[in-house]
């Protein structure tokens, strides 16, 4: 299962390491990945080790251990993101030539 947060309280390319480590320690861990430019992490969480819910909570209090806050990002379904987007004021549609 993939997983993205938007990290809190990074101050430069060495808190994102710091990051990484810390959270590859973890056996539910697949995969993590911080970007400092962006402030997101990218988690690939191993499934059939335990609850998805238990891991997450993990997953955010490491991070508060060691100083950081994880926002956990929403996904939003496609066709609500269009129907948003055609309900904004300056939204044309594109004419086809």
């Amino acid at each position: 299962m993939r997983q993205e947060y938007l990290v809190q309280g990074m101050t430069c390319a060495s808190c994102a390491r710091n990051i990484e480590a810390s959270l590859r320690r973890m056996p539910e861990i697949e995969s993590a990945k911080v970007n400092f430019v962006t402030n997101r992490a990218t988690l690939i969480i191993k499934e059939g080790l335990g609850s998805i819910e238990a891991t997450l909570i993990a997953v955010r209090k490491t991070a508060k251990d060691i100083g950081y806050e994880f926002i956990e990002i929403k996904k939003w379904p496609i066709a609500n993101l269009r129907r948003n987007f055609r309900s904004c004021r300056s939204y044309r549609p594109q004419r086809s030539l």
